[in-house]
């Protein structure tokens, strides 16, 4: 299609870029945007500003000499005023304000760096829609991603931006270079390039649902399986909630922000109905995940929507496991399903499953004709009663199966002072617990933690340890995991140390589940 004009004189020509297409191309012989232009119209452009191939919107070029001069030193003197339109994931908390920076680009990102060049925007907030924002901004500099970085930096990506955490379930980046005002040209107009419907028009449901048409796409029914997670806030973009589907009922995780939650009562609840209707579901249940805070303002929504359908099974990887939605501990944590598979093709011998919960991994353990016996050790016997009747729905004996309520540490220095060895370990540990009067943090532990459990390790013993606190980065579980090897005198003949569902930005709170998957000598 031809490309749309804003403005032709002699000296300039000013064009609306759509997204997905660079501004120029990056090597000989591509098209990009100006060369697509350039054959348009017959003319050989000057580029003297660029647009990222996923933002859209005004950009100018020069036709002659003399336009070239003029824009060149318009853009270097920055006699421009840029402004843009973007729609972020959150609320900025004042309506207007200016962010400064400084940026550094490096291997395809652009980072914040002590080092970097002084950075500036400006934001004014047009309207709010559910926990997403319609921002103005005007580029005061002209960094590389700058406002895409600025967003997230300040705690407010720009939805559908895949590299800097608003998610990649939107179809396109939201954001959009609206006008164009040349300082320098005083007899020349604002350029304006049109807006995009979401950017002019925008409300929840338009937002919400080409996320959700993306997720289903995404999601597609898996064989022997009822209980899948749907939408999390670092691949959908939308904050604080988690979105499963268990059998026929949609499960709505409310993670607990630190301040007021960015949803009203009538905005989830418009959101629940699209989603439950989307999916099918013939009934939903909404849980909030508690923050320290003893009251949060959100926990008046567990009031709205008070409905708790009866204890149920269903399947994952044909595999039957209970639910209980009655409280915050639903019986299974689905971001585990890669790991759980994991133990169930390669669990051997004696397995020792510590945090054990509701015994979800011994059960995938004892399905192999590989395992003898499984040891499953919590701290809560009401989780661990759940866990034998998981076993009991798989048609599971519990001969040779032990499940025992003690402090995880107590039971391993027992195991080390014994000299017992288990040929698989498992460990899943919380971010934080408490057991009688022991209180259990991962942060101050993690190191004791791994180091405990090579030392009950068998030779040629396998070994998975994950863990899904947001604070403890990979880089440390992987020094952790160097520094047990060496203070254990063990070695691993394979090991495999990775992010099991990485995510880029601010909103990674739900399934940055990071795991050790190892086999010691």
């Amino acid at each position: 299609m031809p490309i749309p004009v804003i403005f032709e004189d002699d000296h300039f020509i000013v064009a609306e870029k759509p997204a997905g297409i660079a501004t120029h191309a990056s090597a000989p012989g591509q098209i990009a945007f100006v060369e697509q232009l350039s054959e348009q119209t017959g003319l050989n452009l000057g580029v003297h500003q660029r647009l990222d191939a996923a933002t859209s919107g005004v950009i100018a070029f020069s036709k002659t000499q003399q336009g070239a001069q003029r824009l060149q030193k318009a853009f270097e003197l920055r006699n421009v005023k840029k402004t843009y339109r973007a729609l972020v994931c959150g609320i900025p908390d004042a309506p207007s304000g200016q962010w400064v920076h400084y940026l550094a680009h490096k291997d395809g990102l652009t980072i914040e760096a002590e080092s970097g060049k002084l950075s500036k925007s400006r934001y004014r907030i047009i309207k709010s829609f559910g926990p997403f924002t319609l921002l103005e901004l005007d580029l005061l500099t002209g960094m590389t991603h700058q406002l895409r970085v600025q967003c997230a930096l300040a705690g407010y990506p720009i939805l559908g931006d895949t590299l800097y955490g608003g998610g990649d379930l939107f179809p396109r980046l939201c954001l959009h270079a609206h006008k164009l005002r040349l300082l320098s040209e005083p007899n020349l107009p604002t350029f304006q390039a049109p807006l995009p419907e979401i950017l002019d028009r925008p409300s929840l449901n338009k937002i919400v649902r080409p996320i959700l048409t993306a997720a289903m796409a995404q999601y597609a029914p898996i064989p022997d399986t009822e209980a899948i997670r749907l939408l999390t806030p670092q691949h959908s973009g939308i904050p604080e909630l988690i979105i499963e589907k268990l059998a026929q009922i949609l499960l709505i995780r409310h993670l607990e922000p630190d301040t007021q939650s960015l949803w009203t009562t009538s905005s989830l609840n418009e959101f629940i109905e699209t989603v439950r209707r989307s999916f099918g579901c013939s009934q939903f249940c909404y849980r909030v995940h508690e923050s320290p805070a003893t009251k949060h303002p959100c926990r008046a929504f567990t009031k709205a929507f008070a409905q708790t359908p009866d204890p149920f099974t269903a399947t994952e990887n044909d595999i039957r496991f209970g639910f209980d939605l009655s409280g915050n501990a639903t019986g299974l944590y689905l971001d585990q399903r890669s790991n759980r598979a994991w133990i169930r093709e390669h669990a051997r011998g004696n397995v020792l499953n510590l945090f054990a919960y509701t015994c979800a991994f011994s059960v995938c353990a004892a399905k192999s004709p590989a395992v003898t016996a499984t040891t499953s050790i919590d701290a809560a016997s009401a989780a661990l009663r759940r866990g034998r009747s998981n076993f009991e729905l798989n048609d599971i004996s519990l001969d040779g199966h032990r499940f025992i309520t003690e402090d995880v540490f107590k039971y391993l220095n027992r195991c080390i002072q014994n000299h017992t060895q288990f040929d698989t370990v498992i460990c899943d540990p919380p971010s934080f617990g408490r057991f009688e009067k022991i209180t259990f943090s991962l942060d101050e532990s993690l190191e004791k933690l791994i180091e405990a459990c090579l030392q009950v390790a068998a030779p040629n013993a396998v070994l998975l340890f994950s863990i899904n606190h947001r604070k403890i980065r990979i880089n440390r579980l992987k020094s952790a995991w160097k520094q047990a090897l060496q203070k254990t005198n063990k070695s691993a003949k394979s090991v495999d140390i990775f992010i099991n569902d990485d995510a880029t930005g601010p909103l990674g709170v739900g399934t940055d589940l990071k795991t050790i998957r190892a086999e010691i000598i």
